[in-house]
């Protein structure tokens, strides 16, 4: 019973982030591209190494620096394979579940970016001491959070901002009709 209860955990959580990963994708480009590049690069390479060892390589269990350099090329093209796999499944995410019309597709220099910064965000953190890390890591998350409500109260102005315009565009519509249907009736009552 308690593995059934952590296997919908589980799939409750992927969920969740596949959400966020494709509402990021239409807010903040830059930083989704940051955090796929670290999450599929993650993914990447152990995926890459659990093949490894079932083929029959018996040196990717040695010295994870060693096996970092050794298998580079190997280790690069299943990143960017999972770049590509990850965000196509968040497109999927953003057209059937949250039915955004607008997706585009991951070029070249998206991927790029988001190899290096990936790759960038994972050496940082395991060069830095876990005070560093652990601070850096919360500071991500309020900045994250608090760029997340700017952006929905910013979208939020601007929506209201755009009914009000429409709203006084049709009201003024709306009083030179009256206008002039005031002055069709005086005409007539006059003749």
């Amino acid at each position: 019973m308690k593995k059934i209860f952590e296997l919908i955990a589980n799939i409750f959580a992927i969920f969740m982030i596949g959400i966020v990963l494709a509402k990021l994708r239409v807010k903040g480009k830059y930083f989704y591209f940051v955090i796929l590049g670290a999450i599929s690069i993650c993914l990447g390479v152990g995926f890459s190494a659990i093949s490894l060892a079932i083929l029959g390589f018996e040196d990717v269990g040695g010295n994870i620096f060693t096996v970092l350099v050794d298998y580079s090329v190997i280790f690069s093209i299943c990143s960017v394979l999972t770049i590509l796999l990850i965000d196509r499944i968040v497109v999927f995410t953003q057209e059937s579940i949250l039915e955004f019309s607008n997706t585009s597709k991951i070029n070249f220099l998206q991927i790029s970016y988001s190899f290096i910064s990936g790759a960038g965000l994972i050496t940082y953190f395991f060069i830095v001491p876990d005070i560093l890390r652990s601070i850096s890591i919360w500071t991500l998350l309020i900045c994250s959070i608090i760029y997340g409500l700017k952006s929905k109260i910013t979208n939020q102005k601007i929506n209201d901002d755009k009914k009000n315009s429409e709203y006084s565009k049709n009201s003024g519509a709306t009083s030179k009709i009256l206008k002039y249907d005031l002055r069709k009736r005086r005409a007539k009552d006059l003749l």
